[in-house]
């Protein structure tokens, strides 16, 4: 038998969570280009937000990824096509990215964060499924970037570059138009709500069922299966699919269930959360995500949302601790911690569980 000490702990497959996951804080300036964007590794996907309390009009959460081009981006929060902007995002660079002067990303005196992950750089072809794919995957962190042309068939299959399954896969649309447009949301399918159902990250509302969007099939070790609905797979057309899975003290993706009580659930991560988004599959409520900064002590209470008020915004009723093996909810407010209700998170860590310090 050995003592019980952190140091007996198992290595983790990620000592260091921040080379493949991380953030980076900036007052915009104007400028064009911005000096690098300080993330420590080259990110092939990168979220911006402009974090200003109130919230500026027009202020999305907008994607970029590797696949894509750095011109190009989607905003998370909303339905809409694929976008050029040659003042958002100007390069990826080896430590991090440079901006241009978009309000989106560089306006002067703004607030903006980012966060970015670590894919597998410049994507290669994959011809596993009966769709041939771009993938640019990091097998070692769960997570991988996925482009393909949809072919209008059930049961279609696209492969996605990881090493096991996937039990996350939100799929986004870059070029639908005109009247389907208005449901060309970001599916998602999440492994605790089964093969059957779906979530929109752009829409409020819970889960749904509907055979079109997986075809009622799992994802396996090398494929993700699509139904014939036109969000996920209409014919010519070209979608991005960002696919994840748990790796041991790196991601976490779970479920929990609230109690309506100020002394809310523990959600065990097996890590120090750097970053965990979650929302609500019973309920019409915004997403949430809560992350480290701007939560730099517990209690935690900053948080932003997908919703109109999407700025940092101190809010008591999101009280939480943010522990070094997962999350302590504090508040019996509604929207993270309503009685009964099943909420899914993805979880992204700070450090592990071995290496984690108190707050």
């Amino acid at each position: 038998y050995l003592a019980l000490c952190t140091d007996n702990l198992s290595a983790p497959e990620i000592a260091l969570p921040k080379n493949n996951f991380t953030m980076v804080e900036w007052v915009g300036n104007d400028a064009s280009p911005s000096p690098t964007r300080v993330l420590g590794f080259q990110p092939d996907m990168v979220w911006i937000k402009n974090t200003t309390y109130p919230s500026p009009a027009g202020s999305f959460w907008n994607c970029y990824d590797v696949l894509r081009g750095v011109t190009k981006y989607l905003q998370i929060d909303n339905p809409s096509d694929e976008t050029t902007n040659v003042e958002g995002l100007k390069s990826f660079e080896s430590t991090g990215f440079t901006t241009g002067a978009a309000a989106m990303t560089n306006y002067d005196p703004y607030d903006y964060r980012a966060w970015g992950w670590l894919a597998g750089g410049t994507g290669v072809a994959n011809t596993t499924g009966t769709i041939d794919s771009t993938v640019s995957a990091n097998t070692t962190a769960g997570f991988s970037i996925v482009k393909y042309e949809g072919d209008g068939s059930s049961g279609a299959t696209v492969g996605h570059g990881l090493s096991q399954a996937p039990e996350l896969v939100i799929v986004k649309s870059i070029d639908i138009t005109g009247d389907s447009e208005a449901d060309a949301g970001w599916p998602s399918y999440w492994i605790s709500m089964g093969n059957t159902k779906y979530i929109s990250w752009s829409a409020e509302t819970g889960e749904t069922v509907d055979s079109g969007k997986w075809n009622d099939a799992t994802p396996s070790a090398s494929v993700f299966t699509l139904g014939d609905d036109d969000i996920v797979n209409d014919s010519g057309k070209n979608f991005m699919a960002y696919c994840f899975h748990s790796v041991e003290g790196y991601c976490k993706i779970g479920t929990y269930v609230g109690n309506g009580d100020d002394d809310g659930p523990f959600i065990y991560t097996g890590f120090q959360p750097s970053c965990w988004i979650f929302k609500s599959v019973d309920t019409s409520d915004n997403w949430v995500l809560m992350s480290n900064p701007p939560n730099t002590y517990n209690v935690a209470q900053i948080k932003q949302t997908t919703g109109s008020d999407s700025a940092d915004r101190p809010d008591s009723g999101y009280r939480e601790d943010i522990l070094s093996n997962g999350i302590k909810l504090r508040d019996d407010y509604a929207t993270p911690n309503k009685d009964g209700d099943t909420y899914i998170y993805v979880a992204f860590a700070e450090a592990p569980f071995k290496y984690s310090n108190a707050r």
